[in-house]
Order: structure tokens, then C-alpha cells, then sequence
């Protein structure tokens, strides 16, 4: 009998591995495997011919499962929600035989339970009637299993006293950039600045195919499928303009299968050189191809990042990068201050010498500050974890190697513990042991990217000055913050929609700092007739909240409008009534 293993190993180093090894090693059993996509399960399947199947929701009829039931199959590939109800369970996992043939148990890319299994995935919570069914050792296998998510597939999954195996997460040959989003979210142009293929050398004498061949094919991850639509006409545009035609798709979960296929298949030939995806891509998926990452925003925790980040650079001979850009809303105010003089970030000052192990920078430590310091309750769940607002704010100020910063948050084991940086990874070609590797924007920094003059947006109109303006946005900010309390107690809670985010799924504390520190351009658009906040908030249950919300701030705005009019009146029949009572006075006089 076998024991519970947890195995923790880099993207791209071949843990689907694990599946041949013990197909070897238990040749008279059947292994249940967990994938947390559908479309992984067939794929997965597929790699072992004859000796895997598969069972989802488009392959689980009766005789199908009663196939699986009887032994025809080594490996079968299924996800949470087959496994755990209706006729899997009863034909399948109930079946003394099958239960008496199963020798293993495997939980692939396991972070998917604490990411995912509070909120949109509840069936991933169920999986402990999986192990009881079977009684089996459990293998669970990620590249960036937390401690919280560790600790949550252990009680979910009763692992007893699992055998660790980790080799670490990290991926060397990743140059990590976090950079400030200095231009109109809705414009794309940051995205622009770091893909400098579409606008330099676009008129040199290399050819397409050259340039083609060139070109680090890119992902660039948003967490709003509605986005795609626009940022992809945005972003086609720019292509073609630099003479790539037919140069970007779309994937995200909602399309279907065979053009999810048909994407990765032209991302693996080299026809698509730009992908605007979700999560959806990428788990498990054969990506050697990418070299670069773009998260245009900050979303999502630390390990989610992390695993994003790790589509770039399969191929351990290429070097690959990761960019990440933060939002204004996320920069704080000298470093604003710092971008809007100089156009840079602040220089790097070198941080004192820590003189204690906890004086050293911890992305968990510093997020601990962060939720001390919340008006909200710790179990408002946000867009953005603390630890990756940590990881950003460090990242932007350069006081800390962004690497360093995320593996220790992963609890990656010493050094000295290690494989040597060659040898979990696969390279098409020969590796140099000298070769000298890009860290991180901390460790290696650069000036910002720039754009051509003619690619930069005209600068913004000049605003009128509001009138009391720092009175009226801390009005505001309380009236908004009362607002969003009734609405929530009256009204938003009881739609059950919030999911784990609460409260900021419809208004976040963040929002309101933006529509609050953005008054004054919100005034002057509705003068000029363009009342809409949409481009202040984001949130995920905004399009809902925006109009209630318009007529919050719209309401203030016409009563200090009215104030200050009643107040312009006011002095206006004072001056008047003075210079009446004088012009009566001087004709006294006279007479």
C-alpha cells in the first residue's frame, strides 16, 4: 500500500510525468485522475491511447461508465463535478469491483481547490467522497501550492501524514517586470509599450516572415471575458498596421472546444502570435512556443500570478518575460508623483541592513499591515489579493527582489535542497552553465518603456477648477459610504451574488477612492454631457450598481451646483441692497 504524496514542482517540468511513472508502477489497477478543466480530461486521455479515457459532462453515458466500471481502462480522466454525483458515482465509484481495481488517486494542478472550490467551483470541496470511495493513496500535484492551499487539500482531501516531494516553483529563465499603467486603461497603449515589435523596425528591410519568426509570441491574460471583444479589434488593428495579418485570437472558456483547439493549435505553429485569454489557457496545456506574459492589471493571488507567469518560457534555452502592470488606483502617492514629473519610477534607495530574520521584506507580513488597516471586515474577499497588492507595491518601489519575494511566499525549500537550475526543465537546445539570466525589474532595472510620440495619446484637456473641492469630496466620500452600506443591507445581500468577494462585488472601497480623487474630471464631463463613472470603477458587479451610483454623485454635485448658486445669489442682492442704501445715503446728502 502506498502513501499520500503531495508533489510540488515548476510549470512545465513535466508532472504529467507522474502518470506514465505510475502507470508503470501499478500495472494491475486503475488510476482516477482530477483534472480541473474539461477540456484537460480529453486532452489528457488522449496522450495515452488506448489505455486512457475519459468521463465529463459530453462522455458519461451509462455504457460508457459501466466500460470504466468493468476495467477496460488504465487511467480515467474526469473532473470535480463528474465524479461527485449522479451516475459516476452510483455505476462507477460505488462498484465494489472498480473500488477493489483502483490503486491511486490524483489531484492535478491541486491550487484549483483553495482558488476556486469557495466559489465558483463548490464541487472541488466534495472531493473527500472520492478518497473514501476508493481508499486509495492520494497524489496531489501543483506548482504553487500555498501553505493555505496546501493545508485546505489536505483536510479536504484526509491526506494522512502525505510524503512531500518539492523541487521548488521557481523559473529561472523569466525576467519578471513589474511596471505603473501610465496611459487610459480603455486605450491599451502600456500594452502597446512593451511590444515594441509592432511599432520598431516596422519600416526596416526585414521581411514579415523574418519578423514573424522573431516575434515572442504573447499571452496576455485579462479576467473579463467582455474585454476581449474590444481590446482584440484594438490590438488587430496595431498587428496589421505593423504587417501581421491574421496575427490574434481570443480563448477564453465560453467559446467552444473546436475553436479552442484551433487557437492553440496556430499558438503552437507560430500563426497566432498574440492571445487574449483567461485562465482558462494554459493548465496543462503545451505552451512551449510563448515567451512573453502580459497581465494588463492586477487580479487574481500571488499563485495565480505565478501560474500565469509560467506559460512563458517552456523551453528552458529560451528567455521569456512576465509583465505586470498596476493600476493608478494601486500606485501610491509618491510614486505618482514621482511618474508625473520625471515620467519615471522613484530612484532605488538601498534598504537598511535587515538586523533580525523578521526584518527581512514578507509579502504575507505585509498584507497582515494591509488587513489591520481595513474598514472592511478580512472576509470581504477583493478582485486583488493583499499578498499580490504587496508583491506590486514592492515591485514598483524596488526595495525587493520580486523573485525572492513570491518563492519565499510560496515557502520554496532552501537552496542548498534544490536540483541544480538545469535540470528539472526541457530545452530544445543546449544550455550554457554560464549563461547570464534577467531577475527582475528590482534586481535589473530599466528605464520605463516609452512609445513613439505618435502612438501617445493627446494630452488630457485642461479641467476647470471645482469650487470647495476638497470639502465636497469628503462629503461625497461619506455620503457614498452610507449608500453603500444601506444598499447592501437593503438590497445587494439578499441577491446571494456576491460570492466571495461580498460587499465589493458591487461597490468596492476602492471604487469609491476613485470616484472620490476624481471629482473634479467627473464634474466637467457632466457639464460637457458625458455623465458616465464606468471608466472610475471596476468592479465585478458594476454595470448593475453604475446607475444608482451616477445619481448619488450626480445628486451632490446639482445640490452644491444649487448651494453655490443660492450663495452666488445671496451676495448678489447684498451688493445690491448695499448699493442701494448708499445711493439713498449720497441723495440725503444732496438734499
Amino acid at each position: 500500500m502506498g502513501r499520500d504524496t503531495i508533489y510540488i514542482s515548476p510549470t512545465s517540468t513535466g508532472k504529467g510525468q507522474a502518470f506514465e511513472h505510475l502507470d508503470h508502477l501499478l500495472p494491475d489497477g486503475v488510476i482516477v485522475i482530477i483534472e480541473p478543466l474539461q477540456s484537460l480530461t480529453s486532452e489528457m486521455a488522449e496522450r495515452f491511447k488506448d489505455r486512457a479515457t475519459y468521463a465529463d459532462s459530453t462522455n458519461k453515458s451509462p455504457a460508457h461508465l459501466r466500460s470504466i466500471r468493468d476495467g477496460e481502462y488504465r487511467l480515467v480522466f474526469t473532473t470535480a463535478e463528474t465524479a461527485t454525483e449522479g451516475d459516476f458515482l452510483d455505476i462507477v465509484l460505488r462498484n465494489d469491483r472498480f473500488r477493489q481495481r483502483a490503486v491511486a488517486f490524483i489531484f492535478d494542478e491541486a491550487h484549483t481547490l483553495d482558488q476556486w472550490g469557495r466559489d465558483f467551483r463548490p464541487k472541488f470541496l466534495q472531493l473527500g467522497q472520492v478518497r473514501r470511495h476508493l481508499s486509495v493513496p492520494v497524489l496531489i500535484m501543483s506548482a504553487t501550492l500555498t501553505p493555505e492551499a496546501r493545508e485546505a487539500c489536505q483536510s479536504t482531501l484526509n491526506l494522512r501524514n502525505p510524503s512531500v516531494i518539492d523541487v521548488g516553483t521557481d523559473r529561472p529563465n523569466l525576467f519578471l517586470r513589474i511596471l505603473p499603467m501610465r496611459y487610459p486603461a480603455a486605450s491599451f497603449l502600456d500594452i502597446l509599450s512593451v511590444m515594441p515589435e509592432l511599432w520598431h523596425g516596422v519600416d526596416s528591410a526585414a521581411s514579415v516572415e523574418e519578423r514573424t519568426r522573431q516575434f515572442p509570441v504573447t499571452l496576455i491574460y485579462i479576467n473579463n471575458k467582455d474585454l476581449a471583444t474590444s481590446m482584440h479589434r484594438v490590438i488587430n488593428e496595431w498587428c496589421v498596421r505593423a504587417g501581421f495579418d491574421d496575427a490574434v485570437d481570443v480563448y477564453h472558456a465560453d467559446m467552444s472546444e473546436e475553436h479552442l483547439e484551433v487557437v492553440h493549435s496556430r499558438i503552437l505553429t507560430g500563426k497566432t502570435l498574440i492571445a487574449i485569454c483567461t485562465d482558462a489557457f494554459g493548465m496543462g496545456a503545451d505552451c512551449r512556443p510563448v515567451k512573453r506574459v502580459i497581465q494588463p492589471k492586477l487580479f487574481g493571488s500571488v499563485s495565480a500570478w505565478w501560474q500565469r507567469a509560467g506559460r512563458a518560457g517552456r523551453d528552458f534555452a529560451d528567455e521569456a518575460e512576465e509583465i505586470c502592470f498596476v493600476e493608478p488606483t494601486h500606485i501610491d502617492p509618491e510614486t505618482k508623483k514621482a511618474l508625473a514629473t520625471t515620467g519615471q519610477l522613484l530612484p532605488i534607495q538601498d534598504p537598511p541592513a535587515p538586523q533580525h530574520l523578521d526584518d527581512l521584506p514578507s509579502l504575507a507580513k505585509d498584507a497582515a499591515v494591509m488587513r489591520a488597516g481595513e474598514k472592511e471586515a478580512p472576509a470581504a474577499r477583493k478582485m486583488v489579493d493583499d499578498e499580490l497588492l504587496a508583491l506590486s507595491a514592492h515591485g514598483l518601489a524596488r526595495t525587493a527582489c520580486i523573485r525572492q519575494l513570491v518563492l519565499d511566499y510560496l515557502q520554496q525549500p532552501e537552496k542548498e535542497l534544490l536540483p541544480t537550475h538545469s535540470e528539472p526543465y526541457s530545452s530544445s537546445r543546449h544550455v550554457p552553465d554560464d549563461r547570464k539570466l534577467r531577475c527582475c525589474t528590482t534586481c535589473n532595472p530599466e528605464p520605463l518603456p516609452d512609445l513613439p510620440y505618435e502612438r501617445k495619446p493627446p494630452p488630457p484637456p485642461v479641467i476647470p477648477a471645482l469650487p470647495g473641492v476638497m470639502a465636497l469630496q469628503k462629503a461625497l466620500q461619506v455620503r457614498l459610504e452610507e449608500w453603500r452600506a444601506e444598499q447592501w443591507r437593503t438590497k445587494w445581500k439578499g441577491t446571494n451574488r456576491a460570492g466571495r468577494m461580498g460587499i465589493d462585488a458591487f461597490l468596492s472601497m476602492q471604487a469609491i477612492e476613485s470616484v472620490v480623487s476624481n471629482l473634479k474630471t467627473i464634474d466637467h464631463n457632466i457639464e460637457q454631457g458625458d455623465s458616465r463613472l464606468s471608466s472610475f470603477v471596476n468592479m465585478r458587479l458594476k454595470s448593475e450598481v453604475l446607475p444608482e451610483l451616477q445619481v448619488v454623485v450626480e445628486d451632490l454635485l446639482r445640490e452644491d451646483r444649487e448651494r453655490r448658486e443660492q450663495e452666488r445669489e445671496e451676495v448678489q442682492r447684498a451688493a445690491q441692497q448695499r448699493a442701494e442704501e448708499i445711493r439713498k445715503k449720497r441723495e440725503a446728502e444732496r438734499m
